[in-house]
């Protein structure tokens, strides 16, 4: 009970030593655009960093379905020759849609940092559509 009355106590000493001053210094129309000035650079900092990081993933995601693509490319090849004139014309879908996506991810890296989260939505779908292309190729012949 006394270790309670001496910490209220001593709260209570602490929050009324600073009552009547002034916590905050007067700040001045420099101080302003200052802050302004570095919290537009820090936002602007910020955004470019989401970007190079969304970029580099989507970068990875393509590159691992060109690499799947190639196989397939390799599995063409080797086909009989009825099914290799199927997967010859899935694998010439795939090489379309996979340049549309490195297109769009050109363009993503392309556009100011401001205007970059616009295109990524079309960004994603380029990617889960050709994800679902090379899935249901691969599936019919492997």
């Amino acid at each position: 009970m006394i270790r309670f009355i001496f910490l209220m106590t001593l709260m209570l000493m602490i929050s009324l030593a600073g009552f009547g001053k002034n916590v905050h210094a007067d700040v001045t129309a420099k101080d302003v655009t200052h802050d302004t000035a570095r919290a537009t650079h820090s936002a602007a900092t910020y955004a470019e960093q989401e970007r190079d990081k969304y970029v580099h993933e989507a970068q990875k995601e393509i590159d691992e379905l060109r690499v799947g693509i190639d196989r397939l490319g390799v599995k063409a090849r080797e086909a009989r020759v009825d099914a290799k004139a199927k997967l010859d014309a899935d694998i010439k879908a795939l090489d379309k849609k996979w340049d549309a996506t490195e297109s769009k991810l050109g363009d993503v890296k392309a556009v100011n940092v401001q205007a970059w989260k616009k295109l990524k939505s079309g960004m994603d779908s380029a990617i889960e559509d050709l994800k679902h292309s090379f899935a249901r190729a691969r599936k019919e012949f492997i």
